[in-house]
């Protein structure tokens, strides 16, 4: 049975890099405005954003959460959030000043945790932080999201915009006092400032996900080798270039030898004039003379690339030899799944059904192109 979860709490993930201001800006707007239940904040950042959010509202008799808490009626204790909630996926600068990378594995691991089936809705915030943690964040959040995940940017008024003193509006206005370069002390209006959030729209991809690639298991790089390949196989066109006996998806190319793309080239022929039951073709019938001559003629295209010897088996009398002709037809089909693959859109695939095995390309007739030579396609 799947966990309800309620509907108005949610789980705030939060992008911080040195405005923790991002962090209760975003928290006012979910439980004031919208008046949602914040029962979880994670916050991914740099070590200096941790500790410019720890030491901005984790520590001290009263921090400007707290405040935001106690003047809007909200339930601190209720919002689960300390040093353990501060995630350092971003490493800092090093000695010479240059910054270093993100670790996308680790990202990819916490966020998967984050979104599995049962958990509390995530509301993922990106107004702050560096722009490489922003894009690599919101790919790994459209792989993962659930449909009920939001990601969302806060636009802020200026000038309290990365302002030191404001980390929300509070209940009454006050006067903050800021030093402006060249202008001193200026006195600014808290109840002038504009918090809006705005909604992000995310490519969701999650259905293509396997389990592992769901469970954040394999490394970030794999679970989107994985999603790519799925996200191909939704295009299934395969060209069939009859010389070289090449098989075509995506631009990877798959040389067959030529009895198997005879095979092939033989179902695609049967697929795009209709033939068959719903394009399925019992073996047993495989030795009507229809499906025969197709056959040798098929094969004759590709020989006279190939010179290969005729392939539909005869008697002595020069009949077909049809117990032979459907065995070859299956050993054939057995080596295409192995040499294409058992998701390549372009093998032929087999079934059992009343009265034996059928065979058949499944693709819709739109999505197979059979080129004779280099130059046409």
């Amino acid at each position: 049975m799947r966990k309800t979860v309620n509907s108005k709490a949610c789980h705030l993930v939060v992008l911080v890099g040195l405005t923790p201001q991002v962090i209760t800006e975003a928290l006012y707007l979910l439980m004031v405005r919208e008046g949602r239940q914040v029962r979880r904040i994670s916050v991914l950042t740099t070590p200096e954003g941790a500790d410019a959010a720890r030491n901005a509202l984790l520590v001290g008799a009263e921090t400007p959460l707290d405040r935001l808490c106690r003047e809007y009626g909200l339930a601190r204790a209720e919002i689960g959030f300390g040093l353990e909630d501060l995630h350092r996926f971003w490493r800092g600068r090093r000695e010479d000043g240059q910054l270093e990378s993100a670790m996308p594995d680790g990202l990819f691991e916490s966020l998967a945790g984050w979104c599995q089936e049962g958990s509390l809705p995530v509301v993922a915030c990106v107004a702050g932080g560096r722009k490489d943690m922003t894009v690599l964040f919101a790919q790994v959040f459209g792989l993962l999201a659930r449909s009920e995940d939001r990601l969302v940017h806060l636009l802020v008024s200026p000038p309290f915009e990365n302002l030191a003193e404001f980390f929300y509006p509070p209940v009454t206005p006050q006067p903050l006092a800021v030093h402006r370069a060249g202008h001193g002390v200026i006195f600014l209006d808290s109840s002038a400032a504009h918090l809006e959030m705005v909604e992000i729209p995310v490519v969701r991809l999650r259905s293509l996900l396997d389990e592992e690639t769901r469970r954040g298991v394999i490394p970030l790089e794999h679970a989107r080798g994985r999603v790519q390949r799925e996200v191909e196989s939704l295009d299934p066109k395969v060209v069939l270039h009859v010389r070289t006996c090449t098989v075509r998806h995506h631009g990877a190319e798959v040389i067959l030898p030529p009895r198997e793309f005879a095979v092939v080239l033989f179902f695609a022929g049967c697929r795009l004039e209709g033939l068959g039951e719903e394009g399925w073709i019992a073996r047993r019938e495989l030795d009507q003379e229809i499906y025969v001559t197709r056959l040798d003629g098929v094969y004759a295209r590709i020989r006279c690339h190939h010179r290969e010897q005729g392939w539909v088996p005869r008697e002595r009398n020069g009949g077909v030899s049809y117990a032979e002709f459907s065995e070859k037809i299956g050993h054939s089909v057995s080596k295409i799944k192995s040499l294409l693959g058992v998701s390549h859109p372009g093998r032929v695939q087999s079934r059992r059904q009343r009265g034996g095995c059928a065979y058949g390309l499944m693709l819709d007739p739109e999505y197979i192109i059979i080129e004779e030579d280099l130059h046409n396609g």
